[in-house]
């Protein structure tokens, strides 16, 4: 049985952003309110791994959005590049939209209720 737990970006380190931007944790939006991609990718942290959806591509910019405790085999992060993080929060922000809730970008990983 695999349990995911709480990741806690706020206190982490903030390493070189993939695009080799710096990354922040203000959120900056625009005028209606929407972050745009680069705003997004900023608000997590950064380091080289294997993407959970595409573990082919080899080591790549990825960042931490959950981590399962396999029976036996300890901790184990799992990781998402820059395209699976904004796929994944896309798909949040509609599923709150649906259910009428407010939408905060950057907390993918992080435990809810």
């Amino acid at each position: 049985m695999c349990s995911l737990l709480r990741v806690n970006h706020a206190a982490t380190t903030h390493p070189a952003h993939p695009h080799g931007h710096q990354p922040h944790t203000t959120a900056t939006t625009s005028g209606d309110g929407a972050m745009d991609r680069e705003q997004i990718l900023h608000l997590y942290d950064w380091h080289p791994g294997i993407c959970f959806r595409h573990p082919g591509k080899g080591a790549i910019p990825t960042t931490v959005i959950g981590v399962i405790h396999p029976r036996g085999e300890g901790q184990r992060d799992i990781r998402a590049c820059t395209d699976c993080v904004i796929d994944l929060e896309n798909a949040t922000r509609e599923r709150l939209a649906r259910a009428d809730e407010p939408y905060r970008p950057g907390q993918l990983g992080e435990a809810t209720g």
